[in-house]
């Protein structure tokens, strides 16, 4: 879905606003509760900023990059 909006969003030039920097795993019981089914579901998880680097990048080459505003 993100790639569908950020392409959408380069081709009738509106600007993506993107919030980072959300706090995951704040709640010890959960994730002890949910950590071993996450793992399996997930696999080896990535940082966020090697996520949102492949992702800019992705649209970079299909030449789909709209304006962006990072915050955090």
């Amino acid at each position: 879905m993100m790639l569908f909006f950020g392409r959408l969003d380069a081709k009738i030039g509106w600007t993506k606003q993107l919030h980072l920097g959300a706090q995951r795993n704040v709640n010890t019981a959960a994730r002890q509760k949910t950590w071993s089914r996450c793992r399996l579901r997930h696999g080896r998880r990535s940082s966020p900023d090697h996520t949102l680097a492949k992702y800019l990048d992705l649209l970079s080459q299909e030449d789909a990059l709209p304006q962006m505003i990072l915050s955090t």
